[in-house]
């Protein structure tokens, strides 16, 4: 049932959705910790293959990206890209 009729995430409720593709977000005024500062917030599916290039001509603003696509900026040095790095909870091999 949440899937068909979501309600949103914390103060963002969600106003449309695309599927596989896009999950719009807007600002919920009445949440209980105070109005969001953004109006929106826009959730994208992008492929890792062109993840680089979409955060260096500022298509998208921040993505959680893998190890490998993190040593492509490095490497490259993508104009304008930051990267913040965090130790992580999981393991691979």
């Amino acid at each position: 049932a949440v899937r068909k009729n979501p309600i949103g995430i914390g103060p963002y409720k969600v106003k449309k959705i695309v599927d596989g593709e896009s999950v719009e977000l807007e600002k919920f005024k009445d949440y209980w910790q105070g109005e969001p500062k953004l109006d929106k917030v826009n959730l994208r599916v992008i492929e890792q293959t062109t993840m680089t290039q979409a955060l260096e001509n500022g298509e998208i603003d921040m993505a959680q990206i893998t190890a490998p696509i993190s040593k492509e900026i490095k490497d490259n040095g993508a104009e304008g890209v930051n990267l913040l790095e965090s130790p992580s909870t999981s393991y691979a091999i």
